[in-house]
């Protein structure tokens, strides 16, 4: 009896040693599994990131490009909302109107060439502000040329026009910075 008992807890013994054996077999099986599955997500994740690094960096350039250009006939449009003529050190003297519609074809030249790849890499949203800055924009120039043609001193129309253009620079400096992640990077 005592024989049978031995051999009966010997046997247990050896089929929990076993069992003990096939579950940390088991475990280190899908503990395996798992780190690969992982070290892959992370191998995808990496390439991801260099794609739109990459993507950033080439892109952020053609940005500044374009906020400098906005930038640029936003203080031309103040200029001649602001003042009526400018006074240069030389003593010459600019009436800003002109100023304003010698510049027009520039800045619509150099948005011709840009807006096709402002719609490829601008969000929705981005791509929103910008069509309401050609609308204010334009606005803005038709209201100066009617008063330009007449000669005549721009009105309030001209005010407030060029303050909708203000409040879509702000927009637009918003939604770049959200963009480019320009908040995050400089708090």
């Amino acid at each position: 009896m005592v024989i049978k008992e031995m051999e009966s807890i010997s046997i247990n013994w050896l089929e929990i040693i076993i069992q003990s054996s096939i579950i940390s077999i088991i475990f280190g099986i899908i503990a395996e599994l798992t780190r690969r599955r992982f070290q892959k997500r992370l191998e995808t994740l990496k390439n991801e990131f260099a794609i739109i690094q990459t993507t950033y960096e080439k892109n952020y350039t053609f940005i500044l490009e374009y906020y400098t250009a906005f930038h640029k006939h936003y203080r031309i449009c103040q200029k001649v909302v602001n003042a009526d003529i400018i006074e240069y050190p030389d003593r010459t003297a600019k009436d800003t109107e002109e100023i304003f519609i010698d510049n027009l074809d520039s800045y619509v030249n150099n948005l011709n060439d840009i807006e096709p790849k402002i719609r490829l890499i601008f969000p929705k949203q981005l791509i929103s502000t910008h069509e309401r800055s050609i609308s204010a924009f334009n606005n803005l120039r038709d209201l100066v040329k009617s008063y330009y043609k007449i000669r005549k001193k721009p009105s309030d129309d001209v005010v407030v026009a060029f303050r909708q253009i203000d409040e879509v620079k702000k927009e637009l400096e918003r939604g770049l910075k959200q963009y480019l992640r320009t908040e995050k990077l400089f708090t």
